[in-house]
């Protein structure tokens, strides 16, 4: 490569006019092409499909702390971080805890292991990894022992000073789901291998039970079953990329319906669809069939606007943005990013935020509808939404909305039946009005002879 690059750059030249005994006695201009060469090696094994990438500046703009890790980093785009370094000692500590197990290997082993998998783990960041191969290798095995260590303490019950105490507990787990700070899955699966029996527990199984106790719970409120039950799960179908692709797994809906051909903004708010005569229900898991988050649904007969619930609490946002972020620079289908533009279109002002509380829709843990509000307006900024999700639930609902005989129809309805009283109060005066042109009925026939 570096001969080809200095052969382009001389041939270039002498067709521009330039003396060849002049390019020989440059030595800057050398150096320059030795410089830029240099460089484009090191960015030549960078993958156009990587997995684990920094979040658009527009994004940390609006909340930089949904993205950047408070307690732990976890791979090389936050290792140097100067208010993370504290947390190396922990990591030695993990590590130790991690080796020392009856079924343990040699530190080693570890270490033979993960430096196998370097190149490859490499490959999966969208920068050049400023490391050399010691430092990069001796990282992934503190990161990777530290995870699993954690999750493992987590799953077994086990004391530990990070899951006694609360605040350092969550705001750990949080850092795992931010797309900056992620480690490739294929690293924790190998360090798995090394401690625990894959016949008893499979590694998938193992961290496929930790994300539902741990992290979806964030979304869609308490998960019930115990730790034995919940192995019993299906598995993702390819390979997993890390712990953020692996929690939008588990929040997607395994047979999914085909999104819209592009985005259609919703025009009418909750308020405003309810003054239409819609009517908003929230929509519940049935038997053995599990409701995702994504599971709305629009009866156009009978006017019911359906709505899994979604718990509202200082998680969601972080959950949201991260998973957000992941789908813009992925080639899937934006279900986070359809939903969060559904629902700020739909959540306009406070008064819509309550009526989907009082609903069961949205189960708020801030207390204050306006924070509902303000969650939503923001995490759809600067994100690009070819293919919408909820296409045809919009267009429905658009088309229902400008009928005039339901907003006619609801008006009525909200205007004289809002209350049992007024229904009570309505239904007398029909009957007196038809007494009336009854009585009067009568009186024209005994006119008449």
């Amino acid at each position: 490569m570096a001969t080809g690059a200095s052969s382009f750059s001389d041939s270039t030249m002498r067709n521009e006019g330039y003396d060849d005994r002049q390019l020989k006695n440059n030595d800057e201009i050398k150096k320059l092409v030795q410089s830029m060469e240099k460089k484009l090696e090191e960015v030549s094994y960078l993958q156009s499909n990587y997995d684990i990438y920094r979040v658009p500046t527009s994004f940390h703009k609006l909340n930089s702390k949904a993205y950047t890790p408070l307690s732990v980093s976890i791979g090389p785009l936050h290792y140097k971080d100067e208010h993370l370094q504290k947390m190396k000692t922990h990591k030695l500590r993990y590590l130790n805890r991690f080796l020392n197990q009856p079924n343990g290997k040699s530190l080693e082993i570890f270490v033979k292991v993960v430096s196998d998998l370097e190149e490859e783990a490499r490959k999966c960041y969208s920068e050049i990894v400023d490391l050399r191969k010691e430092d990069f290798v001796e990282m992934k095995v503190m990161d990777g022992c530290f995870i699993l260590q954690l999750l493992k303490t987590m799953a077994f019950g086990e004391k530990d000073h990070f899951v006694s105490h609360l605040s350092w507990y969550f705001e750990i787990l949080a850092d795992l789901i931010k797309l900056e700070n992620q480690i490739p899955f294929f690293v924790l699966e190998q360090l798995y291998g090394l401690i625990f029996d894959r016949n008893k527990l499979s590694f998938n199984h193992f961290i496929y039970a930790q994300v539902l106790a741990n992290f979806a719970v964030g979304l869609h409120g308490p998960i019930h079953g115990s730790f034995e039950q919940l192995k019993s799960l299906p598995m993702p179908k390819g390979r997993v990329k890390h712990f953020l692709d692996l929690l939008r797994y588990v929040l997607v809906p395994s047979s999914p319906r085909e999104s819209g051909e592009s985005f259609l903004p919703l025009t009418c708010c909750a308020s405003e669809l309810k003054s239409a005569g819609v009517k908003f229900e929230k929509k519940e898991s049935s038997g053995s069939t599990k409701t995702y988050l994504f599971d709305i649904d629009f009866n156009k007969d009978k006017g019911v606007l359906r709505i899994p619930t979604i718990v509202i609490d200082n998680v969601t946002e972080l959950v949201l943005r991260n998973l957000i972020a992941f789908e813009q620079g992925q080639d899937c289908t934006a279900y986070f990013t359809s939903y969060a533009c559904f629902m700020e279109y739909l959540i306009n002002t406070p008064t819509d935020a309550e009526l989907l509380i009082r609903k069961g829709i949205i189960r708020n843990y801030f207390g204050n509808p306006e924070d509902v509000v303000n969650l939503f307006s923001n995490l759809g900024k600067y994100t690009v939404l070819g293919n919408d999700y909820f296409f045809d639930v919009t267009k429905d609902l658009e088309e229902y909305h400008k009928r005039a005989w339901n907003k006619s129809k609801a008006s009525l309805v909200q205007t004289y039946f809002n209350t049992p009283w007024a229904s009570i109060s309505c239904g007398a005066a029909a009957l007196l009005l038809f007494l009336a042109i009854i009585q009067t009925i009568c009186s024209i026939l005994q006119v008449i002879p």
